[in-house]
């Protein structure tokens, strides 16, 4: 039995791919590193200080959004999203684990496809209005962007687990559900 990994599978560990998810990962952590920071800033004003920054409001929802969607593009790409996965876990046979992930990982594809299609057209007409904050006078497309960006990203990697279940072999989707295929836990173990 050859146990070659197609092209959907090796796309996961060319450069390319490794490189879109490194800079995704760095910039979360900097979100995230940048959220915590402007929230003890503005603890620290308002406690000790007795004052606010109300600019630090306008920017935390900025870095929230793109946290999350970053997240949520993260997630998708890795399969780590919660679930309640009890109908897969249960099925033993590896050809019928198959047919039933790629039909799971269809209609998330084609919900997350009809979401990013809304969050693109939400984007544009914002885009359109040239919206300002309230204080600091930004885009609010700054943040808009974000669930674009999201939704985009989710809908993408979605489509890439339903046509890479799809074109597994059934001895290969054992790993497919956490993100490795059977070759790579097999190296694991």
């Amino acid at each position: 039995m050859d146990r070659k990994p197609n092209l959907l599978q090796r796309l996961r560990t060319m450069k390319g791919w490794k490189g879109v998810i490194s800079v995704l990962r760095i910039a979360e952590a900097l979100d995230v590193l940048l959220v915590v920071l402007l929230i003890f800033a503005n603890t620290v004003s308002r406690y000790v200080f007795k004052t606010s920054f109300v600019w630090i409001e306008e920017i935390l929802t900025i870095c929230a959004l793109w946290m999350y969607f970053i997240g949520a593009v993260l997630g998708a790409e890795e399969e780590s999203h919660i679930k309640g996965d009890l109908v897969s876990s249960s099925i033993r046979r590896p050809g019928v684990k198959k047919w039933f992930l790629a039909a799971v990982a269809l209609v998330t594809a084609v919900s997350a496809t009809f979401f990013a299609v809304w969050a693109v057209q939400y984007c544009a007409t914002q885009l359109k209005l040239h919206m300002l904050t309230a204080y600091l006078k930004l885009p609010k497309i700054t943040s808009q962007f974000a669930i674009g960006f999201g939704m985009v990203g989710m809908a993408f990697y979605w489509i890439y687990h339903f046509l890479r279940y799809l074109t597994a072999k059934p001895f290969e989707d054992k790993g497919a559900h956490d993100g490795k295929d059977g070759d790579e836990k097999e190296a694991e173990g």
